[in-house]
């Protein structure tokens, strides 16, 4: 049986939930071996003024120990 560790990450777009993803798996790759799967934990609008200015999104990572 293999040990896996989990990471939680973020990641931030200013077009939308999809590029957040694709954001936080981009510097994730670079930083961690490893990687087996991602999980989406959750998603947040960011709001300026009143209108929505970003999207966030919550990862967490299953990298092999």
């Amino acid at each position: 049986m293999n040990a896996m560790n989990c990471i939680e990450i973020s990641g931030e777009s200013d077009s939308s939930f999809e590029d957040a993803i694709r954001a936080g798996l981009t510097r994730a790759v670079e930083t961690f071996r490893g990687i087996e799967a991602v999980q989406l934990d959750g998603e947040q609008l960011l709001i300026s003024e009143g209108k929505v200015s970003g999207f966030r999104v919550t990862l967490t990572l299953s990298v092999a120990g």
